[in-house]
């Protein structure tokens, strides 16, 4: 045996091996489903960058049809739209399951630290209270969550998550965004400062 690994150490070299030892592990470990979404996320947060404000829409009005637009809070209790407005809103739609949404949680993270109390963080989840929950005390991230009780209005309607936007204290939509994103970003904080 010990022949074995000399002769294939030989004919790859040391580096060349190293390399493929590595590759092999990366490889299982996107096979195994626990370390399967860390690693996804990982890969996913080191590419990920601010969004662009300037490619962005123009700031465009929130419709008034929107203030019913009913919300339950992780206690149960009932929040409607109107009742949020008044300062900057960070709206993101997310999931425990998808990485992507995942990959941004740290940096929304930050974003909430830095501008709780100032801006209105909306993380709005369609999964069960039970299982954000678990989620959230796995990373430790304390941002609101909510729960939509009704149909999303269209104007933040979208077929992809995470999809996120941000309102500011006119009530005008400033940025949308569709995919993952650095939310901790000057960008944003230029937007937050704004106000």
């Amino acid at each position: 045996m010990k022949n074995f690994f000399k002769r294939i150490i030989r004919k790859r070299g040391r580096k060349k091996l190293i390399g493929d030892l590595v590759f092999a592990v990366v490889i299982l470990f996107f096979l195994i489903p626990s370390t399967r979404m860390y690693l996804s996320s990982s890969i996913i947060r080191l590419f990920s960058m601010s969004p662009s404000i300037e490619s962005n829409l123009k700031e465009v009005a929130i419709p008034t049809s929107v203030d019913n637009w009913e919300l339950r809070k992780r206690d149960g209790s009932i929040v409607h739209f109107k009742d949020l407005r008044g300062k900057p809103i960070f709206i993101n739609f997310w999931a425990t399951w998808c990485p992507p949404c995942v990959a941004e949680m740290p940096s929304i993270q930050k974003l909430y630290d830095k501008y709780k109390g100032k801006v209105n963080f909306i993380l709005v989840s369609n999964e069960s209270g039970e299982k954000v929950r678990a989620f959230l005390d796995k990373h430790d991230y304390d941002f609101p969550i909510y729960y939509t009780l009704e149909q999303t209005p269209q104007v933040f309607s979208s077929s992809s998550i995470p999809a996120t936007f941000i309102i500011n204290t006119n009530g005008n939509l400033v940025l949308k965004h569709f995919g993952v994103a650095d939310w901790d970003s000057d960008n944003v904080h230029e937007i937050f400062d704004k106000d």
